[in-house]
């Protein structure tokens, strides 16, 4: 398992990156992604209360 990520691609701060996924472009802080391509999905854990 593992993922791939294009050059130029950065991830933010604190991001989770599921396996096997695809980056094709940079990500923001605190996201979730996943899937190929890579889409940001919503995680509980920053969930703001």
């Amino acid at each position: 398992m593992g993922c791939k990520r294009r050059g130029g691609v950065h991830p933010g701060n604190n991001v989770t990156i599921g396996s096997n996924s695809v980056i094709l472009n940079s990500v923001e802080p605190k996201q979730t992604v996943f899937g190929v391509p890579g889409r940001a999905g919503q995680s509980s854990a920053w969930k703001s209360e």
